[in-house]
């Protein structure tokens, strides 16, 4: 007996190898697409995520301020706190930790009843011996706070100038911070490149206002 074909078996037979290596094809492609995004994605928010870590790390270091004496003249006290969970090693060149803020003109002092206009007096322009030591960088470990006594010098702020009451801020740029790391561990290099080392940021700072007030003598 001659077996019976039905018409288009042959085709159907050479056809459908080439549909399941197409079906294949296609499930290969799409999975490894699948496994291509999925690293990707998984690899961006790591990235920003470091990103936003070093941009944001000098928000981190909240400034204060206070007054440690009122007689003439008036004492204020700078603070940096460590609000993060890492230690912070900060370079005090132009800081509020900066023994010379008030000569470089880092602290604004408006007198009361100044029609809100800072008092201008004589700023210096230091050259310092570069690199910094390590006696320029202040570490401050997490919930830490540093502090720097500012006195406000008669030769700069003449007390008929201040008043009885005046308002200090502390504002400028930090020259260079290197989150997570501390003094001991930044050599020679990195004290050298300063901001633009790999490991430093940098940023804007700015005290709130404190109002202060000023005991003047009474001649009799």
């Amino acid at each position: 007996m001659v077996p019976h074909r039905r018409p288009g078996s042959s085709l159907l037979r050479t056809i459908a190898p080439l549909v399941a290596l197409a079906l294949g094809l296609a499930y290969w492609t799409s999975h490894a697409q699948n496994h291509h995004d999925h690293r990707i994605s998984s690899f961006a928010p790591r990235f920003f995520s470091a990103a936003e870590t070093m941009t944001d790390a000098t928000s981190s270091l909240v400034v204060s301020a206070r007054q440690t004496g009122t007689s003439s003249p008036p004492r204020v006290t700078f603070g940096v706190t460590n609000t993060s969970p890492r230690p912070v090693t900060v370079l005090a060149w132009e800081s509020p930790l900066d023994p010379l803020a008030l000569q470089l003109g880092r602290v604004a002092v408006t007198p009361a009843g100044g029609g809100g206009r800072p008092l201008e007096f004589p700023t210096a322009q230091v050259r310092r011996r570069m690199p910094p030591g390590p006696e320029d960088l202040i570490t401050i470990e997490p919930g830490e706070t540093a502090e720097n006594e500012v006195v406000l010098r008669e030769a700069l702020l003449p007390p008929e100038r201040l008043g009885r009451r005046a308002t200090v801020v502390c504002r400028g740029a930090w020259a260079a911070v290197w989150p997570g790391l501390r003094a001991a561990d930044l050599g020679e290099r990195a004290r050298a490149e300063l901001g633009a080392n790999k490991d430093a940021v940098k940023g804007s700072y700015e005290s709130e206002p404190l109002e202060i007030e000023v005991e003047v003598e009474v001649e009799s």
